[in-house]
């Protein structure tokens, strides 16, 4: 009947793929109009399936050295993607929760990546929203995670998100504990790409041997082909001091062109956004660190882009 909204029905074709199918048009009748198999149909389906999932970028922030600006790294950017028209999921999986507490997200009791990975709620129930980006939050309760005895814990957040619709969002964004343990591994099970925040200083290249075999491991043990270190790029920089251009310097001879072109300044402004429970671009637009950050999300969309386009 003209007019008359079409129904569709749901079809569930291998690995729990669900698709809709319109009512009036299903696989057999696609296919006698076509000409062709039912199966070819159904590859068809699924491949613009796949294709629209994968067109989701993961990317995960991780350092496991701590203080060097991870969170408000992970946070900036998923904000700064959100202003250039991305949709954005940030999912906190750092025990700490600065990226939750530092946009405000945080509320005792509430349901947060924890209760998401004890299999107690599900991704959606978990969303909350602040500045245009959907975050799944996290706090101290998810120092629990590592005392958990359940098998293959490396794989549980990529089953627990199994079932999860990612077609929605451009960008999935991970800010990872500053630690070695099973919960980063979860995620390098499932992002494709890496960036690293190395803050210009003596210590600078403390722990990369170790961050270099964690992602590794991520690549091979977890049988993640798709995982690459993308970036590294330098925080807190004071182009005044030698001893910050010495260490841009040997970072850049360790990293090449994995290194960035965008330097974080240091700014007592990302230091008191927080305190604001907001991001740098909400709090101080006109910054240096907003205006860095931006460079660096551009920077990043950049990355990402390119590697589409080299496939």
């Amino acid at each position: 009947m003209e007019g008359k909204k079409k129904e569709l029905k749901s079809k569930k074709f291998r690995k729990n793929v669900m698709l809709e199918v319109d009512k009036d048009k299903d696989v057999k009748t696609l296919a006698k109009q076509r000409g062709e198999k039912e199966s070819t149909i159904i590859n068809e389906a699924l491949g613009e399936y796949f294709s629209k999932r994968m067109s989701t970028k993961f990317i995960a922030f991780l350092n496991q050295k701590g203080g060097v600006g991870k969170s408000t790294s992970a946070q900036s950017v998923s904000v700064g993607l959100a202003r250039l028209n991305k949709k954005v999921l940030a999912i906190d999986v750092d025990p700490q929760g600065n990226f939750t507490k530092g946009l405000g997200a945080y509320e005792p009791e509430m349901p947060s990546v924890y209760e998401m990975l004890k299999g107690e709620i599900s991704p959606e129930k978990a969303i909350v929203s602040k500045e245009g980006i959907d975050i799944i939050p996290a706090d101290l309760r998810l120092s629990q995670f590592e005392y958990l005895e359940l098998p293959g814990k490396e794989f549980l957040l990529k089953n627990r998100l199994s079932q999860f619709d990612f077609t929605k969002y451009d960008y999935v964004v991970f800010d990872c504990a500053p630690s070695f343990g099973k919960l980063n591994l979860g995620v390098l099970a499932m992002v494709h790409s890496i960036y690293v925040p190395i803050q210009t200083e003596y210590y600078a290249m403390e722990g990369v041997t170790q961050l270099m075999q964690t992602i590794d491991m991520g690549r091979n043990l977890l049988m993640n082909k798709d995982l690459t270190l993308k970036g590294v790029f330098a925080t807190m920089y004071d182009n005044r001091r030698n001893l910050d251009k010495a260490a841009l310097d040997k970072i850049s001879e360790f990293f090449g062109d994995k290194l960035m072109n965008t330097k974080i300044r240091r700014n007592i402004k990302l230091a008191e956004a927080p305190a604001r429970h907001e991001s740098i671009f909400a709090y101080d637009p006109a910054s240096n660190g907003a205006k860095d950050y931006m460079n660096l999300t551009k920077e990043i969309i950049a990355r990402e882009e390119k590697g589409d386009n080299e496939q």
